[in-house]
């Protein structure tokens, strides 16, 4: 699974890491973790772009925004602002501030307030050293989000979720390499 692979950080071995890439043309949306795969495979940015247009995939429209998005170097998903003074600020800035400091909120306090989605939007704004401070224990309580609500509530904020995992990923692992391929196939 993409989302176990990506927060255990475990494949097995390299010609997994192609796999597991191919198989965001098979979701209904391309908004996964991707730069982790590529920085464990022995491909190029250039070289994954033209397997992916080989793909056959019942979702086109996925497949060619991950294509988009990958040559185009997409890898800003901040979702909302730290700044502004509404409640849903406030308390996304409060989460935020916490990450910071290292306080990671337990999934019994997030899903009891419902406050998944603005801790997601929080996580979205943290930068690879802010990350890398608190990493085993974030992954940890993301992996125990997506294993116990992200299926199992229909109320769950997928986009949201699916997007800080996004920002993560870019935020560790992409390097700023332009795509040598020109066209969406």
């Amino acid at each position: 699974d993409i989302v176990k692979a990506f927060l255990t950080e475990y494949l097995d071995f390299d010609a997994y890491a192609l796999d597991y890439i191919s198989q965001l043309c098979f979701e209904s949306s391309s908004n996964f973790p991707v730069y982790y795969f590529i920085s464990n495979s022995d491909l190029e940015l250039g070289e994954v772009i033209d397997k992916l247009k080989e793909i056959i995939t019942p979702f086109p429209r996925s497949k060619k925004k991950l294509l988009e998005r990958l040559m185009n170097n997409k890898t800003n998903y901040k979702m909302g602002k730290l700044t502004t003074r509404s409640n849903q600020g406030k308390l996304r800035s409060k989460y935020y501030h916490d990450l910071l400091q290292g306080k990671i909120p337990s999934i019994e306090t997030l899903t009891a307030n419902k406050n998944i989605k603005y801790f997601l939007e929080a996580v979205s704004h943290l930068e690879k050293p802010e990350i890398l401070n608190i990493k085993k224990e974030l992954f940890s309580l993301l992996l125990e989000l997506f294993e116990n609500h992200y299926l199992q509530d229909p109320n769950f904020p997928k986009d949201k979720y699916r997007n800080a995992l996004c920002s993560l990923d870019s935020a560790l692992y992409f390097i700023n390499k332009k795509a040598q391929s020109l066209e969406i196939g």
